[in-house]
């Protein structure tokens, strides 16, 4: 009786363990078809899962920000995972353009134990799917539809001039003087054989204050040419002159590439007049030398050791130098 009672026990123990088993894995086979809940069901083991594999968050940290990107390799690998050993899920062109919510960087420990980072990844979504590309090789900014800023393998800014077939006209290497950088077209040119100018500033943006300004033709075919630079600095500084419509139609002269019209220019309009050269071919630079360091110095105390103005005629290849005026 007593063997009959515990067989039978045995049975409904092995039943209801049976069930729970059942339930359990088609549980399981419903969450698997969800992947927000699949998602949600890992979250405490602090993973993330991509379309290809599962990553511990230990291995990655991720970030939040809003990005608009252009591609400016030849050809930009979308992963399926942030790694590089992941699959390729698609192939990107040359000044294409994305957006980002999120990077990832890809971090490992070396033989010390110590973090290092392995690879940088942005999240983006394509074809209906999320993909990773590294944050490599794409441009540094995109200056309406005809030039794109980036760096080159060794390091070096580099301007691209494009068509509207996505075609690289002319290509403009330019070193980096500082830290921080930006380009803009300066407006409203009236130099001659140019479409535009692009102004290329790259300036220190902790005391002592400095920068660098370099000054690109594009002409009507698209080609690029450095034409002249500026600086400044607290031992000297130069400004550079273009000629430029104005309202009225006539012919004046903006500094550095700034919007305000110049009045009074470092030479005399007689002066450039009688040099019986176009004024629409004409740049001025004005260089300034001080007699000491002018940090913290008031406008009163600042010294001038030298004023130098350079005249130059433009011509779509170089700049010839007319005059040189010393004040």
């Amino acid at each position: 009786m007593r063997s009959l009672i515990c067989l039978i026990i045995l049975l409904l123990v092995g039943c209801g363990c049976f069930e729970r088993n059942q339930v359990s894995l088609t549980k399981i086979k419903e969450d698997t078809l969800s992947r927000k809940t699949l998602i949600k069901k890992v979250s405490h083991l602090e993973s993330m899962i991509t379309e290809c594999d599962t990553i511990p968050l230990q291995f990655l940290s991720v970030s939040k920000k809003n990005r608009f990107l252009v591609t400016f390799k030849k050809h930009t690998y979308v992963y399926c995972s942030p790694s590089i050993k992941s699959v390729i899920i698609d192939t990107l062109k040359f000044n294409s353009e994305l957006k980002s919510k999120r990077s990832l960087i890809r971090i490992k420990r070396n033989k010390k134990n110590r973090i290092q980072i392995e690879n940088s990844f942005y999240e983006i979504n394509i074809s209906g799917k999320k993909g990773y590309v590294l944050n490599r090789g794409f441009a540094l900014q995109k200056l309406g539809n005809s030039i794109l800023l980036g760096t080159n393998d060794k390091g070096m800014f580099k301007i691209l001039s494009i068509n509207k077939e996505n075609q690289i006209i002319d290509s403009l290497e330019l070193k980096s003087h500082y830290n921080n950088h930006y380009i803009k077209f300066t407006e409203k040119t009236a130099l001659n054989f140019n479409k535009k100018i692009i102004c290329f500033k790259t300036y220190r943006g902790s005391c002592p204050g400095g920068g660098n300004l370099d000054f690109i033709s594009i002409d009507n075919k698209g080609r690029l040419k450095k034409m002249i630079s500026s600086y400044y600095n607290t031992m000297e500084n130069s400004d550079v002159f273009f000629p430029t419509k104005l309202e009225d139609n006539t012919i004046g002269f903006r500094k550095n590439g700034e919007l305000n019209y110049i009045k009074k220019l470092p030479v005399d309009d007689s002066y450039l007049n009688n040099l019986k050269i176009p004024i629409e071919q004409l740049i001025i630079e004005a260089k300034t030398v001080y007699k000491g360091d002018i940090e913290g110095l008031s406008e009163d105390e600042i010294e001038v050791a030298s004023f130098t103005v350079n005249i130059y005629k433009w011509d779509n290849n170089r700049l010839n130098k007319i005059k040189t005026l010393k004040k």
